[in-house]
């Protein structure tokens, strides 16, 4: 299946098999492949008596360049994505208009263990706030 990435990259192919979920193979229209694994999820608090929960999960990403998997030593890098969501706990499930959501995105360039770098903290950090919402 080809789709239209928007930007500069003409094409994205995205693996011919959707399953194991954990795992999202990308081949980009240049030839390069990159795969996200999840590793580890999570969940904590209970959504319907706090009136909200949090999520965890660690990716680890594999890059590699044209000659694609097995051309070369892949860029490896991982990705922790904390989320915290609250909605009004007095609602019933059913009826919840809007959720508010804040997400920590820590990013880890893990090529960075070779040359000796401390690899325990991210080398970016996103922060982002997130409201979901129906009608």
């Amino acid at each position: 299946m080809h789709t239209p990435l928007a930007g500069t990259l003409p094409l994205l192919t995205r693996g011919p098999n959707p399953h194991p979920l954990s795992v999202l193979t990308l081949t980009l229209g240049s030839g390069a492949v990159i795969e996200k694994k999840v590793t580890k999820r999570g969940t904590e608090g209970d959504a319907v008596a706090q009136g909200g929960f949090g999520s965890s999960e660690f990716s680890r990403i594999a890059e590699t360049d044209a000659a694609g998997v097995g051309g070369g030593v892949p860029k490896l890098s991982a990705i922790r994505t904390l989320s915290r969501w609250k909605f009004d706990p007095r609602a019933a499930p059913a009826s919840v208009k809007k959720i508010d959501g804040i997400e920590l995105t820590l990013f880890y360039d893990l090529n960075n263990i070779v040359a000796g770098v401390d690899s325990s903290k991210p080398s970016r950090v996103r922060k982002c706030r997130l409201e979901l919402s129906r009608e």
